[in-house]
């Protein structure tokens, strides 16, 4: 059986619409023995083992518990409820001894098992399962890359990646080992062994989809060990608009979280001070700087004040349509530009939108931020 042969030159659009179309062959079975003996091909050691018999080591598999997980399972036990077991693709188990007894391990497949126990609590008739056995001596290193690289019906996700590396690591393996074997970047590897090592509310909010992967490694590379509370605040925000996710727009910068919190204190001490009778001892140079500084946030609060009452009619109008009203802050900076990212700007400058913040973290792809890339997590060829 040939493939379509597709020029070089041809856009996606283009391939998909070919592909489309089913090939030009009549496929008619034969004989799979004839075949097999023809080409000298040697059988597997697929094994058909009772479910019965098949254990799960515990704490092994890195899948970590989510909606997205359980709708996978539910999805496989759907299938095998049809269909039964998919043959093509078994489970991958390991022979332990233990004291006299020979037991076998599930090493690949932990969601099929899953999916399987499932399917048949709710009445399908499988009682055995396929699965490649291996009874060769393989160290807990070897057996969990070969977990990690094999995940290919659900890929990992990030917080699972990150598990994988750091349980490697705990092997006494290198980054650059980590990275070797799981066909990832050093720098990806050390992007994740920071994610693993987060607080747990704040690897929750991951595991959650509350905020992926990256937007989570950018807070915690600008906000440190308050990296948690800001993504909560930001959570609050986002929730607020109607989205469930929170994102960089969402997250105030942390210069601007000291200028808030400061900015009135210090607008009150620059007041003092130009009231302060020695502030005539000062050079004319000093005292001209200090004068427009105070005159640019005086002009900004009258500017703010004015728009804030221009707005309570359009709030009101807005809460009447079911929209949500203005949040009015009526506080600056010092600096002359204004962090408040929900207040009106002034009527000589157009409205800008705050932009995500889209400097990656070394080379790392975790997910679906914008300008990041994502690498994926598959065996090298």
């Amino acid at each position: 059986m040939t493939t379509k042969a597709l020029p070089e030159q041809i856009t996606q659009l283009e391939q998909a619409k070919q592909l489309a179309t089913s090939p030009a062959i009549a496929l008619q079975a034969g004989s799979t023995a004839d075949a097999m003996a023809e080409a000298n091909a040697q059988t597997s050691r697929l094994w058909m083992v009772p479910r019965a018999q098949i254990r799960v080591l515990d704490g092994f598999n890195v899948r970590v518990k989510s909606t997205a997980l359980d709708e996978h399972i539910r999805s496989l036990a759907n299938s095998m409820l049809q269909a039964g077991f998919d043959q093509q693709h078994p489970l991958a188990g390991y022979v332990a001894r233990e004291g006299a007894a020979d037991v076998i391990y599930v090493t690949d497949g932990h969601c099929r098992l899953q999916a399987l126990d499932l399917a048949v609590s709710e009445g399908a008739a499988i009682e055995r399962v396929p699965m490649i056995v291996s009874d060769q001596a393989r160290s807990m290193e070897e057996i969990t890359v070969a977990l990690a690289r094999s995940a290919t019906g659900k890929p990992l996700e990030a917080l699972e990646k990150a598990a994988v590396c750091k349980r490697l690591i705990g092997f006494g393996w290198s980054e650059q080992q980590v990275a070797s074997r799981l066909s990832l970047t050093a720098t990806y590897v050390r992007d994740l062994l920071t994610l693993i090592g987060a607080p747990a509310p704040l690897r929750d909010l991951v595991a959650q989809d509350k905020i992926s992967a990256t937007a989570a490694l950018h807070v915690i590379a600008e906000h440190g060990d308050a990296a948690t509370e800001r993504i909560q605040e930001g959570l609050q925000k986002a929730q607020k608009s109607g989205k469930t996710r929170v994102t960089a727009k969402f997250i105030a910068p942390a210069v601007q979280q000291v200028t808030v919190k400061q900015g009135v204190r210090l607008y009150s001490l620059a007041q003092e001070l130009r009231a302060d009778p020695g502030f005539a001892s000062l050079s004319e140079d000093m005292q001209k700087k200090l004068d427009d500084l105070l005159q640019q946030i005086a002009s900004k609060k009258e500017r703010k004040g004015n728009a804030g009452k221009s707005e309570d009619g359009a709030s009101a109008h807005d809460a009447d349509k079911g929209g949500e009203p203005a949040n009015d802050q009526a506080i600056s900076n010092p600096g002359g530009k204004d962090t408040n990212p929900e207040a009106t700007p002034p009527a000589s400058k157009p409205a800008t939108q705050s932009q995500p913040y889209e400097r990656p973290i070394g080379e790392s792809p975790f997910d679906d931020e914008p300008g990041i890339t994502r690498e994926p997590f598959t065996e090298a060829a």
